[in-house]
């Protein structure tokens, strides 16, 4: 049986935080040791949505090759991009906006600034969780998440 249909709920899913339990530097050692990308997922409580006792699944997927004009961030529900951000040649950094009438984030893209002046991995990270309302564990649990993601 397939997956409940929650996308009528992705502005609400959107605009609240989401939380990931798993760190920051979690984050970065998976992708330094899985060739640059990263995914986890967690179970979104829906009772912010009118959905008491609900929860539907949405993973956070990060791609980070060489290069920071290559780095990605994205939230994915029922594989179909809700969320994210990451530059192209022509817009620059932008943040990818739900199409209600298409059912994806693929099209409409919105600048986002403060993102030129970022360097490294961390600052990339540290600003996409705050773009994209990203909650993380603020323990390291040394190396929990790294396999199966």
């Amino acid at each position: 049986m397939p997956p409940p249909d929650y996308f009528h709920h992705v502005e609400q899913i959107r605009e609240v935080e989401k939380y990931f339990n798993i760190s920051l530097e979690e984050i970065e050692r998976c992708l330094n040791e899985e060739h640059n990308k990263f995914r986890d997922e967690c179970a979104f409580d829906l009772t912010a949505c009118g959905e008491d006792g609900k929860e539907v699944t949405i993973s956070l997927h990060i791609s980070c090759p060489d290069g920071a004009l290559a780095w990605t961030a994205a939230i994915v529900m029922h594989s179909i991009r809700i969320d994210g951000l990451d530059w192209e040649d022509k817009r620059g950094w932008h943040r990818h906006g739900w199409d209600r009438n298409k059912q994806h984030a693929e099209n409409k893209k919105s600048p986002i600034v403060g993102f030129d002046t970022i360097k490294t991995k961390r600052d990339f990270l540290v600003r996409v969780m705050s773009e994209l309302r990203i909650r993380l564990n603020k323990n390291d649990e040394g190396n929990t998440g790294l396999f199966g993601n």
